[in-house]
């Protein structure tokens, strides 16, 4: 994993920030699509409006919690159609831009129950506190066969 480095004050922010997407969102995001869970809960971790990026087209926007929920059982349709059992992040990294904001990019390697790789996937994911919790406002994903962020993605200074 990405060392991730926070400005004085923001350590506690990085901590909530790191623990809402481990240990919340991936949980929940992998019983979903595993087929475990009413497609509705998207709601309470992807925010409307939402920005949606890929590989497929110009990026979309998901205007109402509806609209997300489409987005979701589509994104998730094929994956689960595949067998998808896991997700395993392969790599991460994150950027604290301040107590109610975040960016945090991961590798994620989604498999099915005998551990065979369905697909590989990069995805950059920006996130908001809100009235209503931390919810992810934007997300951009890039296929990819690498095996760390640095070489889909290198952190580029200058």
């Amino acid at each position: 994993m990405s060392e991730t480095l926070t400005s004085a004050g923001l350590d506690g922010a990085y901590e909530e920030f790191m623990h809402w997407f481990s240990d919340e969102y991936m949980p929940a995001f992998i019983e979903a699509v595993g087929g475990g869970s009413d497609p509705a809960f998207i709601s309470g971790f992807w925010g409307s409006p939402l920005w949606v990026g890929n590989d497929l087209g110009p990026v979309t926007l998901a205007e109402t919690d509806e609209d997300v929920v489409r987005a979701f059982t589509a994104m998730t349709a094929r994956l689960h159609a595949a067998g998808y059992a896991d997700s395993v992040v392969l790599d991460r990294r994150a950027v604290i831009f301040n107590k109610d904001g975040a960016a945090i990019d991961s590798l994620w390697s989604r498999r099915r129950a005998d551990g065979s790789e369905i697909e590989r996937t990069a995805v950059h994911f920006a996130l908001a506190r809100r009235a209503d919790g931390i919810r992810v406002v934007t997300f951009e994903t890039h296929a990819t066969d690498a095996r760390s962020l640095a070489e889909v993605w290198p952190v580029i200074n200058g």
